[in-house]
């Protein structure tokens, strides 16, 4: 088992990540677009560990380097791209081992865990 120190954040993305295309969705209010937010959430949650000088394995370390190698390509960050994109699988295997490597659980986290607040509209 890989020693770690994960923080809540990191483990609902990895959560997140984990999942079939269309539960990952559901994680996700229907006004925004999935793949992105995932991947803003990966990135918000593992600089925080980063500043914080955890110990995340490199098991993490790859993930994100994966990540933020498709920072730069627009198809992979598309809603539909979750299902059909041949990354997205291989982040799905990945979270799920990284998840399972360090006996944490792999079903779909609790979305009230990542929070959004609405608020009125903007004036224009």
């Amino acid at each position: 088992m890989p020693v770690s120190f994960l923080t809540g954040q990191i483990v609902w993305v990895l959560q997140a990540m984990a999942q079939r295309p269309d539960v990952l969705i559901e994680l996700y209010p229907d006004t925004v677009n999935a793949a992105v937010e995932l991947g803003d959430d990966w990135l918000d949650a593992y600089d925080i560990a980063e500043h914080q000088q955890l110990l995340i394995g490199s098991d993490i370390e790859e993930i994100d380097a994966f990540v933020r190698a498709r920072i730069g390509n627009p198809q992979f960050w598309k809603q539909d791209a979750l299902a059909g994109h041949a990354d997205w699988q291989y982040l799905r295997t990945q979270a799920r081992q990284a998840l399972e490597a360090r006996g944490l659980a792999t079903e779909k986290p609790d979305r009230s865990k990542n929070e959004y607040i609405f608020g009125p509209p903007s004036p224009d």
